[in-house]
């Protein structure tokens, strides 16, 4: 018996990295939406961040309103969240992955990362303390530096952002003042 409202695969999985992979493209086998604080919604699945994380154990298959809500509202940006939902099932999230931008007033390509993206970072490294995510702290910081490490004019303007963030990720704090001491 099958159930028509559901989307059926093209293909079985042939990996176990495949099959995790697959949550964030078919909605249906998600249970759960993070609402950013941007309005923007993400599908997730509840047992496969409860797997991953206590934090989201406790909030969402816990005694937590959470735990019976089809919706759940964080203090992070829907951009944020489908980072850390990508992280949960992938190991990897691919907004670590700056692309070189061009620079405004040339046809020059170079590394620099915007404010926004350094925002987005810091963001990232709050929410993985946040939801004790320490692989995915690692994963912004090794990106992080290596970035600020290509530009190192970035890191100017990283300190700054940090600095609003440096109880909350002391780390990324502490790399950005390095990289602008040097």
């Amino acid at each position: 018996m099958t159930d028509n409202n559901l989307e059926q695969p093209t293909t079985s999985c042939k990996t176990h990295d495949e099959m995790l992979a697959r949550f964030l493209t078919v909605d249906s086998l998600n249970d759960i939406v993070l609402k950013g604080n941007d309005g923007v919604d993400v599908p997730a699945n509840r047992f496969l961040l409860a797997a991953r994380s206590d934090v989201f154990m406790g909030m969402l298959l816990g005694k937590f309103q959470e735990s019976s809500s089809p919706v759940v509202e964080l203090g992070f940006s829907g951009s944020v969240l489908k980072a850390v939902v990508e992280f949960v099932l992938t190991d990897t999230a691919q907004v670590l992955n700056c692309k070189k931008r061009k620079a405004p007033d040339s046809e020059k390509e170079n590394a620099a990362i915007s404010p926004e993206q350094i925002e987005l970072f810091v963001s990232l490294a709050e929410a993985a303390s946040y939801f004790d995510l320490a692989g995915l702290g690692d994963i912004v910081l090794e990106s992080f530096e290596k970035i600020l490490k290509q530009n190192p004019c970035s890191s100017f303007a990283a300190l700054q952002v940090c600095r609003m963030a440096e109880k909350t990720v002391p780390k990324v704090f502490r790399l950005a003042t390095s990289l602008v001491t040097e």
